[in-house]
């Protein structure tokens, strides 16, 4: 299924490659960027708030250079990826939304699932 263009999930369909601030977006990068075991098959993403952003994506790999996929679009500072399997590591990155074509997006970071 293909997200509607302008939705929250255009916001994240995929991403790869170089991170940082998008041309066009006009605000910074999420910064200070955490991912860390927060009990059993859950890892708690944490960043710093973004001036001029309207919201944040929060998107999840399997290696720092491949494809992400959106997790979740909100308003949140912080968000508990509960889909995690035990014993394995992802990758995540924060998208700071000016629209969801408009973003800056983080360095990738990773964590382990317990």
């Amino acid at each position: 299924m293909t997200p509607k263009p302008g939705s929250p999930e255009d916001a994240g369909k995929s991403s790869q490659g170089k991170t940082g601030k998008k041309p066009d977006s006009g605000i910074a990068a999420p910064r200070n960027v955490k991912a860390e075991a927060a009990g059993p098959r859950a890892i708690k993403v944490s960043w710093e708030r973004v001036d001029g952003a309207r919201g944040y994506a929060v998107l999840r790999g399997d290696a720092r250079d491949g494809e992400f996929r959106l997790l979740r679009a909100g308003s949140a500072e912080s968000y508990t990826d509960r889909t995690a399997d035990a014993g394995r590591q992802y990758w995540y990155k924060v998208r700071a939304l000016v629209t969801p074509q408009r973003y800056s997006e983080s360095e990738a970071t990773a964590a382990t699932a317990e």
